[in-house]
């Protein structure tokens, strides 16, 4: 009992302040001492023979005669579940063996009795009962909760082999601040005539769009699967609010999109950034991952290697990053068969992994045109999203943040000032030039349009007209250098209103 107590407060330790121990009472302990959950796990797994625990003893025994309260037998399912509900589940891999060992008491041990009506009672029955008789309801509860429990640990177990193996991230708890610093970019739909016209016709301001990137991705993708993160198969948790039931939560959620648009867009950012807002692993898979055992014939048994891999994955979100090599047009006269195939075989891989619904998966490309139709046809994937540069709304936040962090800091009014000829320029200029710069290059023009408010005016307060100059002579120059020009620039304009959600 004492080995107990100390699980059970080590267990503790893992809640939070406000989380619910097993009785209702609120736990407020410090973080937990992880050699003191691996001494105890051992002394406790020691003590298990042959797949069981001793029974104990009735709590009669202690509490006098004719104060027969029930019993203190130990159920070993009832135990075994109640330990993997609270410890983390790296804790247990010392002892699969032991929990190998219960499993097959389990499968030995199965009852089934025959109703009157002639229907089969199946079940268990705990084992310091009299052996004879039928399952009881308690008992067989007790093990289905230790089988799913015992199912979830040895799948945490199992994907954090997965993701060391192939370099991924493990888990982590939800972290929502690198998705709240990623700076949102409009997203121009297909459906919206009046938004695709700001892809082919010049204007004054930035047109005012159907939706942005982050909103969409919150919507369609984040909420549905935090939701669903944070459910309880086992009714231990409410059904996430707002939504009938996990059912159709799970039937509504997006688990795959394209991402695509020109590089520097934070395409892989993006993605990294909902892994943690989530709370899940992360794993990059990328051309040199199919490669690594070489080309010719090697490279399907790769391909067909690590989806086995994937689709035995559960709380991860996977980039699949610049892999067009092996999702190429096969239309294309020049393409070989053994391309052809490639594409035809990562097609159904891609669509067993979207079906698992386990994972959410992103593709990542430069170049949308060079994907095989059939990936990017409406059905393949949940969502196809443009990832532009930064629309105006997040560069005027940059520059404010920039502008706070100045020391020493300006007077409110130059700030006011710097701001609006700040926003006055991108907005004059948005069309044309403002709107191609990516996340570094706009990083690099509010730090420097920042600096010019002190550096260029240290001795009078600047006039709007003087500062929007002395921005626009920064822009000026890094218009020479922008990552968006020429025909990266024309294909940015005709990919904008190819998203699809």
């Amino acid at each position: 009992m004492l080995v107990l107590d100390v699980l059970s407060h080590a267990a503790a330790q893992e809640r939070s302040s406000e989380a619910r121990d097993a009785v209702g009472t609120g736990s407020s302990l410090p973080a937990r001492n992880e050699r003191l959950i691996r001494a105890a796990l051992a002394t406790v797994f020691d003590k298990m023979d042959a797949g069981l625990w001793p029974a104990g003893q009735p709590i009669s025994l202690s509490r006098g005669f004719g104060n027969n309260v029930g019993n203190a037998y130990v159920f070993t399912p009832d135990l075994l579940a109640s330990m993997l509900e609270v410890l983390p589940a790296h804790a247990f891999k010392p002892h699969l063996s032991k929990i190998e060992e219960h499993v097959r008491w389990l499968d030995e041990h199965r009852l089934e009795e025959v109703l009157r009506s002639g229907a089969p009672l199946r079940g268990w029955r705990s084992n310091h009962l009299p052996p004879e008789g039928g399952p009881l309801g308690w008992c067989t509860a007790q093990v289905l909760r230790c089988i799913y429990r015992m199912n979830q640990v040895s799948r945490e177990l199992l994907v954090a082999d997965i993701l060391s193996e192939l370099g991924g991230q493990q888990a982590a708890p939800p972290d929502p601040s690198a998705w709240r610093r990623l700076l949102d970019s409009d997203l121009p739909l297909a459906t919206d005539p009046a938004a695709l016209s700001a892809t082919t016709t010049a204007a004054t301001t930035p047109k005012a769009p159907t939706a942005t990137l982050k909103a969409t991705l919150e919507q369609r993708m984040i909420e549905p699967l935090a939701a669903l993160s944070q459910s309880d198969p086992l009714g231990r948790s409410p059904e996430p609010a707002g939504c009938a039931t996990i059912a159709s939560l799970e039937a509504t959620a997006s688990y795959s999109a394209i991402l695509f648009g020109p590089p520097g867009t934070a395409k892989t950012t993006v993605v990294g950034s909902i892994a943690k807002r989530l709370g899940w692993g992360f794993l990059t898979v990328d051309t040199s991952q199919f490669l690594a055992d070489g080309t010719s014939n090697n490279i399907a048994a790769r391909v067909s290697y690590i989806f086995e891999r994937l689709l035995e994955l559960t709380g991860v979100v996977i980039l699949f990053d610049e892999i067009e090599e092996f999702c190429l047009d096969r239309t294309n006269p020049s393409l070989t068969m053994e391309s052809r195939m490639l594409t035809t075989a990562m097609l159904t891989k891609l669509a067993d992994l979207r079906g698992s619904r386990r994972c959410a998966f992103f593709i990542a490309t430069n170049r949308l045109t060079a994907l095989d139709a059939a990936v990017t046809r409406p059905g393949r994937f949940d969502l196809q999203l443009f990832v532009g540069t930064p629309n105006l709304p997040a560069r005027l936040m940059r520059f404010e943040a920039k502008l706070s962090d100045l020391a020493p800091a300006p007077d409110a009014r130059a700030t006011r000032a710097a701001a609006t000829a700040f926003e006055a320029l991108l907005t004059r200029r948005w069309e044309t030039d403002a709107m191609f710069l990516t996340f570094l290059e706009t990083e690099r023009l509010a730090a420097d349009a920042a600096a010019a408010l002190i550096n260029g005016h240290e001795d009078e307060e600047p006039s709007l007209e003087a500062l929007e100059a002395s921005f626009e002579a920064l822009l000026d120059g890094q218009m020479t250098t922008m990552t968006v020009r020429g025909t990266v620039r024309d294909e940015f304009l005709e990919s904008r209103g190819l998203s699809r959600t």
